[in-house]
């Protein structure tokens, strides 16, 4: 437990450490003011019973005397007035403790839950190969919550419940110790045993449900997100049925979980009354009515006890089948520190003036044993445009994230007017405006995906304009309800497939790049939309510099270049008209070894 605590405040920083910290004082005074609370308990009790007794009683004897009035009725009303007076400065004082508490368990959520985003979103492009996105979201919410909420949140309330029995402890041992040591041994025995016993399956059980959370994360994300395909083809009862048994596999291992802690919680309950039956026998048979004071403390104790055993009990249960949590945060903390920015302040800003040239670039993926690029190597002038071509897997999308910066090669190196853009990432992809083959449209206006991850206050509405003009969409968006500012629903659900390629484009042209990347951008489109994107981008030649991945030849077959590529390497570079000999004019191309020594262009 305690390799558990301590990678828990590993995760914490240094600021967030400093306000934990700061509540061990004041856990120490709500403790101290519970003890307290138990020793005026037992004071007014006694008092009632004899008010004579208070110029006996410790606190008692020094306000006793200075009291205007010493009659039984007048020590009786002002004892039990300052009774009442701390009992309400006491619970003012708990209050501002859970608060401090939760102000505490707040911060680390927030500050956690960036460090984990922020991680994430820095990660190398090719650690999300390996990740599934509902096992990212889970621990940037879900998992974050529960790691404080059940460990430090737990810990801290079981420090604090602890504190709080020992100072009744106390109380009670400094008026009856023989009984009060009987009592604690024999019933922290009992409360030891049943803890002792379920720590590995609670432990267990919150790696199981941590990981079927996952898993029904997972489900809905799937099922939700393929809703058309699920209709159409009458999938419904298979995902939900997935989900289903997700569900009730989580519900089965939490429900054992609950009826352990409740099992727990009754058998404090049990052995704190019986307990407390018991000494209530013993000191009735041994001192008869003079025992009334103390039976009243002991009853006191009772009801504040119990329920502070309950919640340790609870607590340390928490912190146990937390644990699955604590360790995958810090796992993936550990693997992924925020990364520092790319272009750091003292690195110059790369310039396009003169040409793009991949060096010998090969590149494999982790994991596999073939490499998917092999020893490519192009040169794209500025202003030129050139055509990707080839068949499906022949390495076309790599060599895009290669060039854009998001794989880095495993061999050769990318320059920008003989610099590798390796030395100045960030400096590069702000030259380059990048056109998926499967646009991720924004559930929000089209003025926010255009103008993407910009606030309101930054979006010029006439780049938007301007750019929706040239993406062949400014038409359509000037038809919809409310023009800009009409949502477009999850994934674009309110455009067709071509409409929602070329608001991706639009967003692409917005940013104003030098170099405009289409991977597979057209694949969408229909003839007619095609042919008038591909009209815009005819007005764009020579003053951008344009790569476009395609399958369709209608769609390169304007640009000033061709490289095909197969099996990762360069077949063939040149001008449309020189490969038509290659070219086996469908969708997949499949290029007989060509002799490229006599194809024109080829570096």
């Amino acid at each position: 437990m305690l390799a558990d605590i301590r990678a828990c405040l590993a995760l914490l920083s240094p600021q967030a450490r400093w306000r934990w910290m700061a509540l061990i004082p004041v856990t120490l005074a709500a403790a101290v003011a519970e003890a307290v609370g138990a020793g005026a308990a037992f004071g007014l009790i006694t008092i009632l019973g004899d008010p004579a007794r208070a110029a006996t009683l410790p606190v008692a004897a020094w306000i006793y005397p200075r009291l205007p009035r010493q009659d039984p009725a007048a020590v009786i009303l002002v004892f039990t007035l300052l009774v009442m007076a701390f009992y309400v400065a006491r619970n003012a004082l708990l209050t501002a403790v859970a608060w401090t508490q939760e102000q505490a368990l707040n911060v680390s959520v927030r500050q956690l839950s960036h460090r984990l985003l922020a991680a994430y979103l820095g990660a190398p492009y090719a650690f999300h190969f390996r990740r599934n996105s509902a096992g990212l979201i889970h621990r940037v919410t879900d998992a974050v919550h529960t790691v404080f909420r059940g460990v430090l949140g737990s810990l801290v309330s079981t420090a604090s419940e602890t504190l709080v029995v020992a100072g009744i402890v106390v109380i009670l041992a400094l008026t009856a110790p023989g009984i009060t040591a009987i009592a604690v041994v024999v019933v922290g025995g009992l409360l030891l045993l049943p803890l002792t016993l379920s720590r590995h399956a609670t432990a267990r059980w919150g790696r199981a449900v941590q990981e079927l959370d996952t898993d029904i994360l997972q489900s809905l994300q799937q099922s939700l997100g393929s809703v058309k395909e699920v209709k159409v083809i009458g999938r419904e009862s298979f995902f939900l049925s997935q989900f289903d048994d997700r569900v009730a596999q989580s519900a089965r291992l939490r429900s054992r979980y609950v009826a352990v802690a409740a099992s727990l919680r009754m058998g404090v309950e049990t052995t704190f009354v019986c307990g407390l039956l018991a000494v209530s026998l013993l000191l009735t048979l041994r001192s008869g009515a003079a025992a009334l004071p103390l039976l009243g403390l002991f009853a006191y104790a009772g009801f504040r006890v119990i329920p502070a055993a309950n919640r340790v009990m609870l607590y340390v249960t928490q912190l146990r089948y937390s644990r699955a949590w604590i360790h995958d945060l810090r796992a993936d903390l550990t693997a992924l520190p925020p990364p520092a920015p790319v272009d750091g302040g003292t690195v110059a800003p790369i310039r396009f003036t003169r040409a793009i040239a991949l060096e010998r670039v090969s590149y494999t993926y982790e994991g596999e044993r073939e490499p998917v690029l092999v020893d490519v190597s192009l040169t794209i002038a500025k202003g030129e445009s050139l055509g990707v071509v080839g068949p499906s897997g022949a390495g076309k999308s790599t060599l895009i994230d290669v060039l854009l910066g998001l794989l880095p090669p495993t061999a050769g190196r990318i320059t920008v007017d003989g610099r590798d853009i390796a030395s100045a990432l960030r400096s590069w992809q702000r030259h380059i405006g990048y056109v998926p083959q499967e646009p991720f449209i924004l559930d929000d206006t089209v003025r926010r995906n255009v103008a993407f991850g910009l606030p309101d206050a930054d979006i010029d509405d006439r780049r938007v304009l301007a750019a929706l003009r040239v993406a062949q969409v400014a038409d359509v968006v000037a038809a919809l309800p409310r023009g800009l500012d009409t949502l477009l629903g999850e994934r674009g659900t309110r455009l067709s497939g071509g409409q929602r390629q070329r608001i991706a484009i639009a967003r692409a042209l917005y940013y104003e790049p030098e170099v405009l990347v289409f991977d597979e951008a057209t694949s969408a489109l229909d003839t007619p939309t095609e042919r008038e994107l591909i009209a815009a981008l005819d007005a764009l030649r020579g003053v951008k510099t344009l790569i476009v991945i395609a399958h369709r030849l209608t769609t390169v077959r304007r640009c000033d270049r061709l490289a095909v590529l197969r099996d990762g390497r360069v077949a063939a570079v040149g001008p449309y008209e020189d490969l038509l000999d290659l070219l086996d004019g469908g969708a997949e191309m499949a290029p007989k070894p060509p002799d490229v020594r006599r194809v024109p262009g080829n570096p």
